[in-house]
Formats: C-alpha cells, sequence, structure tokens
C-alpha cells in the first residue's frame, strides 16, 4: 500500500515530464535544509516553469503559463524560485486542486479567498515572506524549509516525510540544486 501511494502522490505527477532531474548532492536531508530564502535559483526562469508545469499534469491547472509572474513574485518576496513553486505543487497541485472554497488559493492559505491568479501569488508570495523574515509564530529568521514546514505544515496534520520528498522532487525537476 505503501508504495502505491507513493507512486499516486509523488511518481505518477511527472511521468510526463523530462527526466532533468539534477544529482548533484541533492537529496531530500540536503533539500531540507536549504533556505526558503536561498539565492541562486536564476535558472529557474519564468520558462523553464512554463516548459515544467506543459509537460505534466499540471498544464492544465490555474498557474499553467504563469511561468513569468510566479518567478516575478518568488523575486519580490525574496523566496527562493523553486521552492515557491515546489510549495504551491505540494498544496494544490499547482492549480489544479482548489483550497478551502478557493481555486486561486495555491498555498492553502487559511481565510484567503483570493479572486485570481495572481491575488494568489501576491497573498501566498507575502505569508512566505513573513516566514523568512521571521515575523510569524516560532520560525526563525531564514527558515530553512524542514524549520518552514514545522509550523507551516505541522506533523501532526501531515507527513513531512511526503512533503520533503515533493519538494525534492519538483526542485530537481526545475534545477535546483540544494548546496
Amino acid at each position: 500500500i505503501a508504495l502505491f501511494y507513493i507512486l499516486l502522490t509523488v511518481i505518477v505527477p511527472f511521468i510526463n515530464t523530462p527526466l532533468q532531474i539534477i544529482e548533484a548532492a541533492n537529496n531530500v536531508d540536503t533539500m531540507s535544509k536549504m533556505q526558503i530564502n536561498a539565492g541562486g535559483d536564476e535558472s529557474i526562469t519564468g520558462d523553464v516553469i512554463n516548459e515544467w508545469y506543459a509537460s505534466t499534469t499540471r498544464k492544465n491547472g490555474k498557474l499553467a503559463g504563469m511561468g513569468h509572474q510566479i518567478v516575478q513574485t518568488a523575486d519580490k518576496y525574496g523566496i527562493n524560485r523553486g521552492f515557491f513553486v515546489a510549495l504551491m505543487d505540494m498544496e494544490t497541485t499547482s492549480g489544479l486542486n482548489p483550497c478551502f472554497g478557493s481555486e486561486y488559493n495555491f498555498g492553502c492559505i487559511r481565510g484567503s479567498k483570493p479572486s485570481s491568479a495572481e491575488d494568489g501569488l501576491e497573498a501566498q508570495g507575502k505569508l512566505m515572506k513573513r516566514y523568512a523574515e521571521g515575523t510569524i509564530s516560532v520560525v526563525p529568521k531564514n527558515p530553512t524549509i524542514q524549520e518552514f514546514i514545522d509550523t507551516y505544515s505541522p506533523s501532526n496534520e501531515n507527513d513531512h516525510n511526503k512533503l520533503l520528498t515533493h519538494y525534492h522532487t519538483v526542485l530537481g525537476y526545475l534545477g535546483v540544486d540544494a548546496e
């Protein structure tokens, strides 16, 4: 059952994606220690994100074709582009699945009801900036991905191994080297 679950949640969504996984020291542990506002992601352009969406089951999601806006929002709020994409992909399959009654609530933010994709990106960017600044809850300034999910997605509500594996997979397909 566990293998079937892993196939459905992690591998199947990427079957149509060309295998472009970066191997350079990328593993789940290394990636979990990457800061959510880590730079060095300039190779993740709007075109790279759009190509990834177009080659996966996400091609019909609300974020498909929005790669340039995603990059602009991640940069505006100082969030790693790859992690910004990976988080929204984990939460809503990049806009395929509505969250809390909103088709544009890409981060499953409680109480958020954005009325457009742009508003949804802005809401997610603003919230993540607060996490990166350490001004929300008990998260330290410049948190690692693990420190972020400890608060954003507590382990009593979410499977952290599943989250980290998913983030690792998306970051790998986008070409992020967590080192």
